[in-house]
């Protein structure tokens, strides 16, 4: 029995010695492990203004391929689907299987020229100047235009549930008017959306204007097809429950009737 006794003890003394942080196997890091640039494992209040501009730059591309004219099918296909307001993931826009895929090319070719060629006086026509900032930037030249395209269509397909909001409608046949904004995430509305006033054509400066989107934007006259780049909130998806913003409805902003 004493001998039964001491070997209990000394098997115990063993267990623990194996089991102390001394004794831990360190982890050795690998090139699957390696960090993706520009994300974060978490949100916090200090990128609110990112998502923002983000999803602000989502809607004002979106404004861009709809206010001209000559994308007939594009046009056709929103308004058909949202002549009637609603809303619209960018899975469905810029996944895999996009319902338009003539959209989903030209959104990703105006990120690509948008991303090339900074933010000012970019593109036809001239005088943008109310453009957001760029919602990418890669000052060190380590990531070709390509994958600053993808990390952010990364960012509204796969890291969010991002979507646009079509609040009273659209209604895009011959020269409109587009309004474009994101969701505020603050309460300073002023000069928070673009609104374009003019037929797209290169010799003519200065169609675009910045505006104070709020609720009774809508109710002016002549203040239609006003699209929003927003979060929806899902608690089926991790990315997409948006505990950092829980004081946040993004489906009331802009809600009708008007």
């Amino acid at each position: 029995m004493k001998n039964f006794k001491i070997l209990i003890v000394l098997s115990l003394t063993a267990l623990v010695f194996a089991c102390s942080p001394e004794n831990e196997a360190v982890p050795t890091p690998s090139e699957s492990q390696d960090l993706v640039l520009n994300q974060s494992t978490t949100k916090s209040s200090s990128n609110l203004f990112e998502d923002e501009n983000a999803l602000a730059w989502a809607a004002f591309i979106t404004g861009k391929i709809l206010f001209n004219t000559q994308n007939a099918s594009e046009r056709s296909y929103f308004n058909t689907n949202y002549g009637n307001g609603g809303y619209v993931d960018f899975e469905d826009l810029l996944g895999s299987s996009p319902d338009s895929p003539g959209f989903k090319a030209k959104f990703i070719d105006f990120v690509e020229y948008y991303i090339e060629n900074g933010d000012s006086n970019n593109g036809c026509p001239d005088g943008e100047e109310q453009d957001p900032e760029p919602p990418l930037g890669d000052n060190d030249n380590k990531l070709s235009v390509i994958e600053q395209v993808q990390l952010y269509l990364d960012f509204l397909i796969t890291d969010n549930c991002a979507e646009l909001y079509f609040p009273d409608g659209l209604s895009l046949s011959g020269i409109v008017k587009v309004t474009t904004a994101a969701h505020p995430f603050n309460t300073d509305l002023e000069n928070n959306g673009i609104r374009r006033f003019f037929q797209l054509n290169c010799d003519n400066a200065g169609n675009t204007e910045a505006v104070t989107v709020k609720h009774d934007y809508i109710a002016v006259d002549g203040n239609e097809n006003v699209i929003i780049g927003r979060f929806r909130k899902d608690t089926q998806v991790l990315n997409c429950t948006y505990t950092e913003y829980s004081a946040f409805d993004f489906e009331t902003f802009l809600q009708g009737p008007f």
